[in-house]
């Protein structure tokens, strides 16, 4: 799925409902490895978005899917771990089917939260963020501040940030089905995908994500 698809609603609160599992985010290697100022990484960053980084670099930069799979193979890994935001492509899909076959590990499934692109850029590009508090945020339909453009707790200007830019999230979009939406087939091939309806609320999703692990959990005995 988009990165951005009920992340903050939906993967962080199963993550943490999952107590024993760790989540580990394609995204933050990337930052790390932005921070660390790694070849490619360095060169393409003026350039490109992050969500295009991820795509491009992975697959050249044995240091970044490294960081990932020593991160399953540490031992807050061993009971579980969800990957969010990765992988993003085959050849991603394939080096981590392969790194996990040498730690003697699998995939359990693969979920999919799908969202028609036209509702995804309303609930992105109607996004809101505070000026002098980015935790401040607001949506123009879904939770709109009581005066147009400022903050209710603060008083400070609300803007759209640059990401949340309706032509950006269709790029991100064109990214995804000509790179990623692949996967949908590359794991339903595999027995491993699981659909999740990401029109209906982050509570219903959360619930019926939560149902589809717990059973999977009982079927394989973790």
């Amino acid at each position: 799925m988009p990165y951005t698809i009920s992340h903050a609603a939906v993967v962080l609160p199963f993550s943490r409902l999952l107590a024993r599992w760790q989540l580990l985010s394609g995204h933050e290697h990337l930052r790390t490895a932005l921070d660390r100022g790694r070849g490619i990484v360095m060169a393409l960053r003026e350039d490109l978005s992050l969500s295009k980084l991820l795509l491009i670099c992975i697959p050249v930069l044995a240091g970044s899917i490294g960081m990932i799979i020593a991160r399953i193979g540490a031992g807050d890994a061993r009971d579980g771990f969800l990957l969010d935001g990765f992988p993003r492509n085959g050849e991603q899909a394939d080096a981590l089917e392969q790194a996990l076959h040498g730690l003697d590990r699998r995939l359990t499934a693969a979920l999919l939260i799908k969202v028609p692109d036209d509702e995804l850029v309303r609930r992105v590009a109607g996004r809101r963020v505070c000026v002098k508090n980015p935790s401040h945020i607001y949506h123009v339909d879904f939770d709109p501040p009581k005066h147009d453009e400022v903050c209710d707790q603060d008083g400070a200007r609300l803007i759209q940030r640059d990401d949340d830019r309706e032509e950006v999230i269709r790029r991100r979009l064109e990214v995804y089905h000509s790179h990623t939406e692949p996967l949908v087939a590359y794991y339903d091939r595999a027995e491993l995908l699981r659909r999740f309806d990401g029109r209906r609320s982050a509570d219903e999703v959360h619930a019926h994500i939560r149902a589809t692990v717990a059973t999977l959990r009982l079927e394989e005995g973790l």
